[in-house]
């Protein structure tokens, strides 16, 4: 939270004070990053969020969702970075799958994908038995059958809900009648500069 509020600009007393004991860190450089990563995160999780009431509105009866959850530990479900469906045919060498995130139960994390990207949702295997996952955008929502979202652009924002509802044919529904395992923000990643 200091470093939060010194990569703000706050200051007050205390400021040149924890300046001086980050400055003199011996992990002074890494503490700073994952300041900046974790601040740039915040900012662009905010910045969706305030852009698509939609998102607003869903996160929020997911929040409310989530006080009625025990927390458990991440590894409810994964979010990885699928290899294109015909990869192993078409190339000498296969990619493994990258995992980007494991939310834990009943928590959204942020993942920033590039277009073109196709993202998996992959749950545990004591969750895999009648394991859905829905989607969300500020286009449409529905069920995803693979499992799988492709970046296209103008996609983003889209929320990947991974249920534990087996008959649901909604989102609704299955926030009605499920467990919410987890979920994923989808957020288009910057292109690469040149």
């Amino acid at each position: 939270m200091t470093l939060d509020a010194l990569l703000l600009g706050a200051e007050d007393a205390e400021a040149l004070d924890e300046w001086k004991d980050l400055l003199t860190a011996p992990d002074a450089a890494q503490r700073w990053q994952e300041a900046v990563d974790r601040r740039e995160h915040i900012d662009h999780f905010a910045a969706a969020v305030i852009a698509h009431p939609w998102l607003a509105q869903t996160l929020s009866g997911l929040r409310e969702l989530r006080r009625t959850l025990t927390p458990c530990e991440p590894g409810t479900l994964e979010a990885v970075l699928a290899p294109e469906w015909m990869s192993h045919v078409l190339g000498p060498e296969t990619r493994p799958a990258t995992r980007l995130a494991t939310p834990r139960l009943g928590d959204v994390e942020t993942v920033r994908l590039a277009r073109g990207a196709i993202l998996e949702i992959r749950p545990a295997p004591e969750q895999a038995e009648g394991f859905r996952v829905f989607y969300r955008s500020a286009r449409s929502e529905g069920l995803l059958p693979r499992r799988r979202w492709r970046m296209e652009a103008g996609d983003a924002p889209v929320l990947l809900l991974g249920t534990s509802a087996s008959d649901a044919k909604s989102l609704e529904a299955a926030l009605e009648h499920a467990t919410v395992l987890g979920g994923i923000l989808l957020l288009e990643a910057a292109p690469a500069q040149k």
